[in-house]
């Protein structure tokens, strides 16, 4: 059973009266995954990660078709066979709003919102896979294969769905279970009739292979505390209250939480990344283009955060891992309020409360004390009275306590040569939220969203294939550079070096182009 830790979302052809981006469902209505969706993201995962030598092995497991086929060569089906998974009938889908922001004028930008239906966290997705080993296979290579995979599922490494770098698709396998079934033999044949065959610890079949590319990533957690109102606001309003924070499910048991959804992080987060970059390489974009994806079309930028899928089609090697332009290197989780769980039962009392006494004592019910109704309202500027029609209320959560920013960079998304300037416009990023310049969330401009980062740390894999390598592990307190080991200012120094090469060529080719 893969249990999802973060909401998800894997998308039908089927409309939804409440969403743009409905979920799949199979032709008696229910919510499921398809079998095409789970073997994707497992081979995905496996391409990546498996040495150079064993591609072969993997295209005879997945199966392959070869862009010309021969007479010799036909290609074959895959070996691997995954069920529909179908998703429990008592899960309630929820919505999330996504907007695009114009860089010119920092509202929605034109016809750039849609609504998306997600999966709730704690939603339960029943895994069945079976791999089919022939006679004349080692009976060892593709159950190791499939083991590693499994073992990255426990791990919780390998997402589903859309939007996995913008908070979603984080699922993690409990208790898997096993069984090998010989079928060319009358004893075999007998064993799986009596019990469905004979069982197998799959860690014991995890460990027969191990990879020896395991990649390149960096994992950062950010330790943060409110300084004020901290909410992302929700799609609908509550009938005495007018704006309402995001809610989502926070655990197993379908408790509800307010969320700060890695979108709107990681849409923060890329906006001042963008500054960054504009500064340093003026002549980039002179002029800012009037459409969206154009304005958020920049060097670097795409690797890092990602942009709409560009497959070059040019290359006739069908063993090719360079990077492709769409999904980015750079991830980020949801983050959901620590010390704020309440029922649905409870919440749809606050949403529906007629008054004020109403709402209060609803809040109190849920043990939201903490939460706020706030009044605002604009001011006519010939009167110096309430503009007509202008009031409007806002219900913002006061101290509370909220989990770690969760960020992760896969530098096997990138090419070779934006690594390092990658990882040193991350760090300017990390620098700026963590100097208060940078607030998250909703109303950021009228006195919310203002956060202060109380710690930083960053645990890497495969850090030694970074050019200068850096260590697995650190952990930056924020008291100042006189902190940092000698060993990493040099490192950082190198890094610099890096990034500001990047300057150079990249600020030659924008004039290039312009000439």
């Amino acid at each position: 059973m893969l249990v999802a830790q973060a909401p998800l979302h894997v998308g039908g052809i089927g409309g939804d009266e409440d969403a743009d981006l409905a979920l799949a469902t199979d032709g008696q209505g229910r919510l499921y995954i398809p079998g095409t969706s789970l073997a994707g993201a497992l081979r995905g995962w496996l391409e990546r990660h498996v040495d150079p030598e064993d591609e072969k092995t993997l295209r005879k497991l997945w199966g392959y078709q070869p862009k010309e086929a021969t007479a010799d060569d036909q290609g074959q089906a895959s070996r691997v066979l995954i069920e529909d998974a179908v998703i429990s009938s008592e899960v309630i889908a929820e919505v999330r709003d996504g907007v695009g922001i114009d860089r010119g004028t920092g509202a929605a930008a034109h016809r750039v919102k849609y609504d998306r239906a997600v999966l709730p966290r704690g939603t339960e997705i029943p895994l069945h896979i079976t791999v089919e080993v022939a006679p004349d296979d080692d009976p060892k290579v593709f159950p190791a294969l499939i083991g590693m995979v499994l073992a990255e599922l426990c791990a919780g490494r390998i997402r589903l769905g859309a939007a996995k770098t913008r908070g979603l698709g984080a699922v993690q396998l409990t208790e898997p279970k096993i069984r090998r079934q010989t079928l060319n033999t009358p004893e075999g044949i007998l064993a799986v009739l009596a019990d469905g065959g004979e069982k197998e610890d799959w860690t014991t079949i995890a460990a027969t292979v191990t990879p020896s590319t395991r990649g390149c990533r960096l994992d950062i957690t950010v330790d943060w505390e409110p300084v004020g109102p901290v909410m992302v606001k929700a799609s609908h309003d509550g009938a005495a209250a007018g704006m309402l924070p995001l809610t989502s499910a926070a655990d197993e048991e379908g408790r509800l939480s307010f969320v700060l959804p890695g979108s709107a992080i990681k849409g923060a987060l890329r906006s001042q990344a963008e500054r960054i970059v504009r500064t340093v390489c003026p002549d980039l974009q002179p002029t800012l283009p009037e459409k969206y994806l154009e304005q958020i079309d920049l060097p670097l930028i795409t690797s890092l955060f990602g942009t709409c899928g560009k497959r070059d089609e040019s290359s006739t090697d069908e063993n090719d891992r360079t990077p492709l332009s769409g999904l980015g290197a750079f991830a980020v989780e949801d983050c959901f309020a620590r010390d704020a769980r309440f029922s649905r039962e409870q919440w749809r009392s606050v949403e529906n409360a007629p008054d004020d006494p109403a709402l209060r004592a609803a809040l109190d019910v849920a043990q939201l004390q903490t939460v706020q109704h706030a009044y605002h309202v604009a001011v006519d500027r010939w009167t110096g009275g309430a503009a007509d029609g202008q009031l409007y209320t806002v219900l913002e959560p006061h101290a509370i306590a909220w989990e770690p920013l969760r960020f992760s960079l896969d530098f096997t998304r990138l090419p070779d040569d934006e690594r390092e300037p990658a990882l040193a416009l991350l760090l300017l990023v990390l620098r700026d939220l963590a100097d208060g310049r940078l607030p998250l969330g909703y109303g950021v401009n009228r006195g919310m969203g203002a956060v202060k980062v109380t710690g930083i740390t960053l645990d890497g894999q495969g850090m030694d294939k970074l050019d200068p390598p850096l260590d697995e592990h650190y952990e930056l307190t924020l008291t100042g550079i006189e902190d940092l080991s000698a060993d990493l200012c040099t490192t950082l120094g190198k890094i610099g070096e890096k990034w500001n090469a990047w300057i150079v060529n990249t600020a030659s080719a924008a004039m290039a182009g312009l000439r």
